[in-house]
């Protein structure tokens, strides 16, 4: 299984706080089966910052200790802000694995800027995936759907699918697998969180057939890492 969305790099968000921490997660995520993962530390303006120098220095750190074969790569989850794209440009933000691929993060609450986003993203020449849409309680399928048709790739989470987050967020994956509108399940690893992606491909397999779960956990995935 290959995770796109995660939080193991340490010292840079509220994903870990140090590397012995960081290497406990890598530890989960090898016990559960996965066997690459993109590190993508939050970019939210005001909150985290992360300088890139920090993040590439504590990357290659973490990599150079990792005692597990799991491969590594470097990403960011970027929370939408006015001046994205430009960040995005001028290197100051990562794209996912040094492509044209980015993992956006919209307000929980409310954000009306969707779809435009998603446009503005693609004009630019880049490939956007919404990262964690079922946490997005105001964003329905049709909304799903037109993003999709914007050029979006969607991730969800896979506590989501096994309950961690309750049955609410379980029912909206659900439907959105049964619709055919998620490309990736990832795990969105923080350090006090579960790591759960082994028990989410089990029940996306039962539930949905092993062709389903294949491409949502390693098929999709792949082409984020290969160069």
């Amino acid at each position: 299984m290959i995770d796109i969305h995660s939080h193991f790099l340490f010292g840079v968000d509220d994903g870990s706080p140090n590397l012995e921490v960081s290497l406990n997660m890598l530890k989960r995520a090898y016990a559960d089966g996965v066997t690459d993962i993109i590190c993508t530390p939050h970019y939210r303006s005001g909150v985290f910052e992360p300088d890139v120098s920090l993040i590439k220095a504590n990357f290659e750190r973490l990599k150079s200790e990792n005692p597990y074969p799991v491969n590594l790569y470097l990403g960011q989850e970027i929370a939408k802000c006015r001046d994205m794209f430009g960040l995005l440009k001028s290197g100051k933000v990562l794209t996912v694995n040094d492509s044209k691929y980015v993992l956006l993060e919209f307000k929980y609450v409310e954000d009306s800027e969707i779809e435009n986003t998603v446009l503005d993203a693609v004009y630019s020449g880049y490939k956007p995936i919404i990262a964690h849409v079922e946490r997005y309680e105001y964003v329905k399928e049709r909304d799903i759907e037109r993003f999709i048709d914007a050029g979006a790739y969607i991730q969800v989470n896979a506590d989501s699918l096994v309950s961690k987050r309750g049955e609410y967020y379980k029912k909206r994956v659900e439907k959105y697998i049964r619709s055919e509108l998620v490309d990736f399940v990832a795990n969105d690893m923080h350090y006090n969180r579960e790591y759960c992606m082994k028990a989410a491909f089990d029940y996306v397999s039962k539930k949905f057939g092993k062709q389903v779960a294949n491409a949502l956990f390693i098929e999709n995935p792949e082409v984020l890492i290969e160069k």
